[in-house]
């Protein structure tokens, strides 16, 4: 459905983010979640996941870890287009949270 190149991960190759979400969360991907309407989907969210991104645009996805009808899965979010298809919603860079979280991350990992 949607297809993206993730930095650093699967060879930096085009990859269908339902096959990212079972390889590397073991959770199914169903879908998405329309920008619109975050606060309804709120209640549902176990956590939020950040992607660095290289195509279809750069910068960060976010993907939306959601347990409903019983079960756990994966949404990523997204946004109206001019064309009446929905396109994945890329954040230029991360503010606040994300940041600390995300370079808290790299640096515990890195070698010195």
């Amino acid at each position: 459905m949607f297809k993206v190149i993730l930095k650093g991960k699967f060879k930096e190759r085009r990859i269908d983010l339902s096959i990212v979400s079972r390889v590397m969360y073991h959770q199914p991907f169903t879908g998405s979640i329309q920008k619109e309407h975050i606060t309804w989907w709120k209640r549902y969210w176990i956590k939020p996941i950040m992607l660095e991104i290289l195509y279809p645009s750069e910068g960060w996805i976010q993907l939306v870890k959601v347990y409903r009808d019983g079960k756990p899965s994966i949404r990523v979010i997204t946004k109206p287009s001019t064309s009446g298809k929905r396109e994945l919603l890329v954040y230029k860079q991360l503010y606040g949270k994300e940041k600390d979280t995300y370079e808290l991350k790299n640096r515990k990992y890195k070698k010195i």
